[in-house]
């Protein structure tokens, strides 16, 4: 279905990239604006694509698609085979079946979604350097794992602690997904603030930026050193939300471009949240660190000298990938 749809339209210069958005925009995701195409093929699309086939034969198909449509140059798709994916997702799933469903799952260089969509936890994040492919992983999200998609508010049990009441799982509060697009390797991403709103505005997210200037909770180091009680309760509830973006994910899944080479200007900006990092921590040498702080400096500089130090043998690229 997908080739007889595709097809006719490749003759006419319609390219993946808008295939794939009329399919998006057709859902209604805002990732996708109403793609270019001429009426006739807006008609032909209309009477041979059809959605209930998704639905009726579950499979990654729009891996198997974007390898052979259009996903070239230095980010070449090796898609995982879907099998693996599953057996993999069985692997490292716990006997806990509520551990299962609430345990944070990233992943990095999501492609189509093929690491994570047979995942049966209900809290995934998940990111892409390709915009093509982060729109393709929000298409079989919505088929497929809507709760990667949509995530309008904290669910007591999932992202919340039931008894104490208290995020105890990373949920980002400005947008209403869990599908980034940005570079994973500095944790800076964007996101449409409203998944389900044409034309939504995009907003930055932040997931474990290296740039320690980049984490929200800094913002409120004064108020952490006061008494809880003696906050307001809008203070306590931004606090929260700031302290539940630095929770780690319990695992992370990916399968990364490891033919990828790292351009001169992401090194350059690379160095440059290096300096900006030093000059930060050495303006707060003189107060008194809280833990938390300690922690977060740690695992960034932890991952700075990953990146800045030459492996003999190994590919520093590589190797980068492991966080």
């Amino acid at each position: 279905m997908l080739k007889k749809s595709f097809e006719p339209l490749q003759y006419k210069g319609i390219r993946s990239y808008e295939f794939l958005s009329w399919i998006g925009y057709a859902l209604g995701i805002s990732w996708f604006e109403k793609p270019n195409i001429d009426d006739q093929s807006w008609k032909h699309l209309y009477e041979n694509f059809n959605f209930d086939l998704f639905l009726q034969y579950p499979s990654d198909y729009l891996s198997l698609f974007l390898a052979e449509n259009g996903s070239s140059g230095h980010l070449d798709y090796f898609p995982t085979p879907l099998q693996i994916t599953i057996a993999m997702n069985r692997m490292l799933e716990c006997e806990d079946e509520v551990k299962s469903i609430t345990d944070l799952v990233y992943e990095p260089c999501v492609g189509t979604g093929a690491m994570v969509l047979p995942s049966r936890s209900l809290n995934v994040v998940a990111s892409d350097l390709s915009h093509l492919m982060v729109r393709a992983a929000a298409i079989q999200a919505f088929l497929y794992n809507p709760s990667m998609l949509y995530v309008p508010r904290p669910v007591i049990g999932l992202h919340a602690d039931p008894q104490e009441l208290r995020i105890n799982k990373y949920f980002e509060l400005e947008v209403d997904s869990r599908i980034y697009w940005g570079d994973s390797l500095l944790g800076e991403f964007s996101c449409p603030k409203n998944i389900f709103v044409e034309g939504s505005e995009f907003v930055d997210v932040f997931f474990h930026p290296l740039d320690l200037e980049k984490h929200e909770i800094y913002l409120y180091e004064e108020e952490l050193r006061k008494p809880w009680q003696s906050l307001s309760l809008e203070m306590q509830k931004k606090i929260v939300a700031a302290m539940a973006r630095e929770i780690q994910p319990d695992r992370t899944m990916t399968n990364p471009p490891f033919n990828a080479k790292i351009p001169k200007h992401e090194k350059e900006r690379m160095n440059e949240i290096i300096k900006r990092n030093q000059a930060f921590i050495e303006k707060r040498k003189s107060r008194e660190r809280l833990s938390m702080f300690q922690q977060i400096e740690e695992d960034i500089e932890q991952k700075m000298e990953l990146i800045t130090t030459d492996y003999k043998g190994v590919s520093k690229e590589q190797l980068m990938f492991a966080f």
